[in-house]
């Protein structure tokens, strides 16, 4: 697993700040992200996601929202850029 990420959804969530768990620039950031959106992304890039649904993050551990783990692209930073960059498409098409 050395090789797995993981990736919280408040990691993508815009409105979140730096400092209560945003991990990426807002323009990779999205509004509401959920699991569902997080896999399918993942899929689409091919990084083999895995869901845990029972976690919860540690600045939201009045609520379970889960994580997925997926392979590493070239860093944690470009790994979450990609994935928000597929789901902001994504939903534009939707």
């Amino acid at each position: 697993m050395a090789d797995k990420l993981v990736i919280w959804p408040i990691n993508l969530d815009i409105n979140r700040t730096r400092k209560n768990g945003r991990k990426v620039p807002k323009k990779f950031a999205i509004k509401e992200p959920n699991l569902k959106d997080i896999v399918k992304a993942a899929q689409e890039l091919e990084l083999n996601p895995t869901t845990e649904k029972k976690k919860a993050h540690p600045q939201e551990w009045d609520g379970t929202k889960g994580r997925v783990r997926v392979d590493k692209l070239k860093s944690k930073g470009n790994t979450l850029k990609e994935i928000g960059k597929k789901i902001r498409k994504m939903k534009n098409k939707g």
